[in-house]
């Protein structure tokens, strides 16, 4: 569970804010700053594709809070352009499906708006 605070989230944190927030507060979004990590973000999501060889969930073969912990920040990347990094990892892409349909978590999605809906 503590992966995605102190090492997923400081990395994709920068790259939806560049996206979605500066835009609505009038600053020039900084594409140096998504381009350094995406590429971070890249090499993360080669470990979890390592991991997610082993088992179906990042903590196992069940899901856990360690998932869990991963819909806000994860929802928000995959409506970006950038997405196709998540869907180039098969496995990566096959865990965030199955959270996806996951009726909590749909439910849950219809109030998680963004500016680019």
């Amino acid at each position: 569970m503590e992966v995605e605070p102190q090492r997923y989230e400081p990395i994709i944190r920068p790259i939806t804010f560049q996206f979605f927030v500066a835009p609505l507060f009038g600053k020039t979004t900084d594409q140096n700053i998504i381009d350094q990590n995406l590429e971070k973000l890249r090499k993360f999501l080669e470990v979890y594709e390592e991991k997610l060889r082993c088992t179906k969930y990042l903590a196992g073969d069940y899901y856990t809070l360690a998932d869990l912990h991963h819909l806000p920040c994860t929802h928000y990347f995959v409506k970006t352009s950038y997405a196709s990094l998540v869907n180039s990892h098969p496995r990566v892409r096959a865990w965030w499906e199955d959270i996806l349909s996951r009726p909590a978590f749909m439910k849950v999605a219809e109030n998680m708006v963004s500016a680019k809906n």
